[in-house]
């Protein structure tokens, strides 16, 4: 085969057949534990070298010759380094294989697809509620015209001041700019939109007169249905403490992993267990686990999802109820 760039240059080996199809389908060690299981050092090493004979122009590193135990697993990782380079450059460099029974499966139910799952369906449950926020958003818009003809009426009397009106004439142009731009995607964006209706409702209502609501014809005094205390005096109450857990779904660890192994482990790292589940897995070849942590000032969500705190392999996320308040399947 030419060097041209329009040129196919295509190989016959079949460890580079499975990582360059791999690539764009499972994770970076999953493809490498793969592997090292189905190839020998030697198939390995001689996969790396046509790997640089081939593209070994399209990066700066040098065809290293690893030692030691992690040499498999070094030189893997070389070769995956240098077969994103090639998809990301659209390379015409093409790995084939003459030998099907030596290429590793490649399936479309790996247990990484499961976190993909619960991706998608999480977005799901937030489209759900788009639209009560643009319904929220509509009725702001609503009640915001309709005080702003009560305000312009009663602009040359006394029962509304001209901050007022300003007041009102911003947060209606706010609400309009709010509904022209596009829907609310993320959790974060959905919780922020409800707040800020929430809360321009509840301004809106501070700046009419005498503290009610817009309509020209019936008035409703807006009183607050709750109050949180803020005195410091105790005066012989005590309020109860609040309590915040985190629910997490420990997953990857080996078969022969136990409920009080994990327990011991975090406990060891000054993380208070309250409770450890073991979870019925899609496949025998793992185990997972609900754990339940107490958050407090030393254990907050950025320590549970400290890399370093986990050995490797182990996935830790947030553990999902289903809405009927059964645990869902995890895989």
């Amino acid at each position: 085969m030419g060097d041209e760039d329009d040129v196919m240059a295509i190989s016959v080996n079949e460890l580079l057949y499975y990582l360059q199809n791999a690539i764009n389908s499972l994770h970076k060690n999953d493809i490498s534990a793969t592997a090292e299981k189905y190839f020998t050092k030697e198939e390995i090493e001689k996969a790396k070298l046509t790997l640089w004979t081939r593209a070994g122009h399209l990066t700066k590193e040098k065809n290293t010759k690893r030692t030691g135990t992690n040499a498999c697993k070094t030189n893997l990782s070389d070769m995956l380094e240098l077969l994103y380079i090639i998809d990301n450059n659209c390379a015409n460099i093409r790995f084939a294989s003459i030998d099907a029974s030596k290429i590793p499966p490649i399936i479309a139910d790996s247990k990484d697809i499961g976190l993909l799952r619960n991706e998608v369906k999480l977005l799901r449950e937030q489209s759900n509620q788009w639209p009560m926020i643009m319904a929220e958003m509509l009725d702001l818009k609503s009640q915001m015209g309709a005080v702003l003809k009560v305000v312009n009426s009663h602009a040359n009397s006394n029962s509304c001041s001209s901050n007022s009106i300003e007041n009102a004439e911003g947060r209606l142009k706010t609400a309009n700019a709010s509904h022209s731009n596009s829907l609310p995607t993320t959790e974060h964006e959905i919780s922020s939109a409800v707040s800020k209706v929430q809360k321009s409702k509840l301004k809106l209502s501070n700046d009419l007169p005498n503290g009610k609501q817009g309509s020209s014809n019936e008035w409703t005094t807006v009183v607050k249905k709750r109050t949180i205390g803020k005195s410091s005096l105790k005066r012989g109450l005590l309020a109860a403490p609040v309590v915040k857990n985190a629910d997490l779904h420990v997953t990857r660890l080996h078969v022969s992993t136990t409920g009080d192994e994990l327990t011991q482990f975090v406990r060891s790292n000054n993380f208070n267990v309250l409770c450890c589940e073991a979870l019925k897995t899609r496949y025998d070849s793992y185990k997972s686990f609900k754990l339940t942590v107490e958050l407090t000032d030393t254990c907050t969500w950025e320590n549970i999802y400290n890399a370093e705190f986990w050995p490797t392999g182990v996935m830790v996320r947030k553990f999902f109820n289903v809405n009927n308040g059964s645990r869902k399947s995890h895989g």
